[in-house]
């Protein structure tokens, strides 16, 4: 990697045509992408950003009722959460250091059943977002 250069984050895949082949979601400079990879190849959705270095976008059901969703880092200072069939936001969220350092997971960390979002800052917070409390 050069300096100045951003990084390449790796995609995630999940079936976001509902076509049973898995798509890409992945960031660039700007945006990230939901791609279709089943011919023929096409976006299917772009969501906006102000720039930054993404990182890899986090995919689950968050309300542990099939609605799925992409969580992004595209490090700007937010995590972001979009419809992953549609790229609607859904609810975005910037820590007190708005220099979010790592890619998003999703893991159950409260036991409840249900997904929540962790991810790191620049603040050296590890902040956990419960999945039971995001509103669509």
């Amino acid at each position: 990697k050069q300096a100045g250069q951003a990084r390449s984050p790796t995609p995630a895949a999940a079936d976001a045509d509902r076509d049973g082949v898995a798509d890409l979601v992945v960031g660039g400079r700007g945006s990230y992408h939901c791609i279709r990879v089943r011919e023929p190849a096409s976006v299917l959705w772009t969501f906006p950003t102000r720039g930054g270095n993404p990182a890899r976008p986090a995919i689950g059901d968050l309300d542990g009722k099939g609605s799925m969703v992409a969580v992004l880092a595209p490090g700007d200072g937010w995590v972001v959460c979009v419809d992953l069939f549609t790229g609607a936001e859904r609810w975005r969220f910037s820590p007190a250091n708005p220099l979010v350092e790592s890619a998003p997971f999703l893991s159950d960390m409260d036991g409840d059943g249900v997904l929540d979002v962790v991810f790191g800052s620049h603040d050296l917070s590890l902040y956990c977002i419960t999945g039971r409390g995001v509103k669509r």
